[in-house]
């Protein structure tokens, strides 16, 4: 039992890590570099998804991914010891 408390414990941890990776993202503006320190475009990823109503556009950073990597993997860790628990306390 005390197993599956710890593993439910890491699950938490890296999807509230992951929710607050996202966030902290979204809140602190992108670097912008300028002149000779300004990195090539080989370096940067983004992705900006623009739907028909211009002022609606998404962009996400590498933060916003790394964030949903921390919380999906969190999430799935909790669902595994949820399942395990479930599954053993069906049995006699």
């Amino acid at each position: 039992m005390t197993r599956l408390r710890v593993a439910a414990a890491v699950g938490l941890l890296v999807a509230l890590s992951g929710v607050a990776t996202f966030w902290w993202t979204n809140t602190h503006p992108s670097v912008s570099y300028a002149g000779s320190y300004e990195p090539s475009s080989a370096y940067g990823s983004t992705l900006t998804l623009q739907l028909d109503d211009p002022p609606f556009t998404v962009s996400w950073d590498t933060g916003h991914l790394v964030g949903l990597a921390l919380l999906v993997t969190g999430l799935l860790v909790l669902a595994g010891v949820a399942g395990f628990a479930l599954g053993r306390r069906g049995r006699p």
